[in-house]
């Protein structure tokens, strides 16, 4: 940064925040007491110039960081519609369900298919239900330290031990079983239960996996836990998914089931007798998202640049050459459901653009993200804003001298330099943003 002929240069300018860190160093710069500390400057005419220059750093410091937002918004709207490979908006898939009672999620790769299922059960976890006790009661469990034996499955067995006392009430010797239980990290989940209207408690363990291999046994080695707590009583057997696949005869220790080698994920919610009929097509609603994320972006871009035209000659240029891209296609928008309005806005007919993704997904896609494509339009003029902000930034309708900001390559370098007149000559600064 340095002083040279009244012009105040910043140099190595690489991004749009690079732009806002140097444009906030210069206007640091011109403070008062910068001016009345060098006796070779015309104060007066500095003082009038800071102060004209005060009203336009207010309002392009905040232009700056909302264009700023504005243009990294596009850009991240745009790439995964521009995405040629699997992560492209127009590859998303959705499991199409004509029944609540299973739920999908597809990945980008998933093939087009259809399916009938029909759920005769669901997986169910074991839930054992212990019998009621007092809760104030100290005769039920012998004290001293007592140790249970919990099988699960077919070959996992853990010995749990707790300690009983002499003070201990029957609610506090089924907190501690229901704590030693949980403390083991078995795959059970235990919890007391109390009622306050019947001074009673009771313990409640279940197996926090659905299916027969995850199924449990709770016997006592030391003490009388399991007997007096009847911790055994099962509420619920454990049970594995039993379904119809395309008439194809299937179980499951989940309702979770995987198809086409992964891609697809489908939840049982509830048994259905009925055929259930899933269709694995093009996410419309996906799709339709991603657009429409693109669309607001626009919008807001646009909506900036009007609002800061009275003061940011460089807004009605981005103004300008924004709503270009899209008005030269709008007839092509509006034959998808993509309107601009008067005020240069878009909107969106959803009824239109659903039917265009449906029935003409081939041609949503060329007109959004084609080969010159509003997505691929949009990208470019960020980037011509990313590096080129002051073409954007310029003042307008304020009484300083013409050419106050302005932008020119040098021929050693592709990057820009901006220029500002000030009152500053003869002052030099080795410094270098």
């Amino acid at each position: 940064m340095f002083l040279k002929g009244g012009d105040f240069v910043i140099s190595r300018i690489y991004s749009m925040n690079n732009y806002i860190n140097a444009y906030m160093k210069a206007s640091n710069f011109t403070k008062s007491k910068s001016i009345m500390e060098n006796p070779f400057i015309n104060t007066n005419n500095a003082l009038k110039q800071q102060g004209l220059f005060s009203l336009y750093k207010t309002s392009l410091s905040s232009y700056l960081k909302e264009l700023n937002k504005s243009i990294s918004s596009i850009k991240s709207s745009s790439t995964p519609l521009l995405d040629k490979g699997i992560n492209s908006s127009f590859n998303k898939m959705a499991v199409d369900s004509d029944s609540d009672s299973i739920f999908g999620v597809a990945s980008n790769n998933a093939n087009k298919a259809s399916y009938t299922v029909n759920i005769n059960n669901l997986a169910k976890s074991q839930k054992n239900i212990g019998m009621n006790i007092d809760s104030l009661g100290r005769n039920a469990f012998e004290t001293g330290l007592n140790t249970i034996s919990i099988k699960f499955g077919e070959n996992k067995t853990k010995n749990v031990s707790f300690m009983i006392s002499d003070n201990d009430y029957n609610k506090k010797s089924l907190e501690k079983m229901a704590t030693a239980i949980n403390g083991a990290d078995f795959g059970l989940k235990a919890n007391v239960i109390s009622n306050s209207k019947t001074g009673q408690s009771y313990i409640e363990v279940k197996s926090e996996k659905t299916g027969t291999d995850n199924s449990f046994i709770i016997s006592d080695i030391n003490g009388n836990s399991t007997s007096a707590s009847g911790i055994n009583n099962i509420f619920q057997e454990s049970e594995n998914a039993s379904y119809k696949l395309d008439d194809k005869e299937f179980t499951s220790q989940t309702n979770d089931i995987s198809l086409n080698d992964g891609k697809i994920q489908i939840t049982f919610q509830k048994a259905d007798s009925k055929d259930v009929k899933l269709n694995i097509t093009n996410d419309t609603d996906g799709i339709k998202d991603d657009i429409k994320k693109l669309m607001s972006s626009y919008n807001s871009l646009i909506n900036l640049a009007k609002d800061s035209s009275n003061t940011i000659g460089g807004a009605e240029r981005l103004a300008g050459e924004a709503s270009k891209i899209l008005e030269s296609k709008n007839s092509l928008l509006s034959s998808i459901g993509i309107d601009i309005n008067k005020s240069g806005l878009l909107s969106i007919n959803d009824e239109k653009l659903d039917n265009s993704i449906k029935n003409s997904l081939a041609k949503v896609k060329n007109i959004i993200s084609g080969t010159g494509g509003i997505a691929e339009k949009l990208y470019e003029q960020s980037n011509k804003v990313i590096s080129n902000p002051i073409h954007y930034s310029q003042i307008a309708n304020i009484d300083i001298p013409s050419k106050n900001l302005s932008m020119y390559n040098t021929s050693k370098s592709d990057y820009g330099l901006m220029i500002m007149k000030n009152t500053y000559s003869g002052m030099l600064f080795d410094y270098y943003l």
